[in-house]
């Protein structure tokens, strides 16, 4: 009994011992050191088609190309380049872009041209769309969810998917 409890205090000193050089050694790196801040500005941009996705082209293509849905498949919508998914279903309903810039200068503002989203809206009464995540002009990601309209937080989230 007593080598047990010998153990016990012997483990707490030298775990004890070890967490409070820990805390000196975090307490040296945040005193020596200077925190950098950078501000960017976002700049979120859409813009809108003239058609939306026919329900008809969207079953026929649905069962050829979405493999994450569909096992299936054929084929799949990853790794697409954005000339492929036109010849596929022409163009998005709607393309989201973000810009980034260090100041709010709108002359010194940068498109990020390698995130991009592409939104079909099916038209008919059914609310569903098809979202692509292109990176790099390929698709990265899609996914088929409602579609009832954006807000400006629904745009941000979306790009908060790269």
């Amino acid at each position: 009994m007593k080598k047990v409890i010998a153990s016990i205090i012997l483990c707490t000193l030298i775990f004890m011992s070890g967490c409070s050089k820990e805390i000196k050694n975090v307490d040296n790196v945040a005193t020596n050191q200077q925190v950098n801040m950078e501000t960017k500005n976002r700049f979120y941009f859409m813009q809108e088609g003239n058609k939306l996705l026919s329900r008809e082209l969207f079953d026929k293509r649905k069962d050829e190309h979405f493999k994450k849905y569909y096992p299936n498949a054929k084929d799949d919508l990853l790794k697409k380049t954005k000339d492929e998914i036109i010849n596929i279903f022409d163009r998005p309903t709607y393309r989201l872009s973000i810009v980034e810039s260090k100041d709010s200068e709108i002359s010194k503002m940068n498109e990020v041209q390698d995130k991009i989203v592409w939104i079909y809206s099916l038209d008919g009464e059914d609310s569903l769309a098809v979202y692509l995540f292109i990176k790099d002009d390929k698709v990265i990601d899609y996914k088929l969810d409602e579609y009832n309209g954006l807000s400006n937080a629904d745009i941000v989230n979306l790009f908060e998917l790269f």
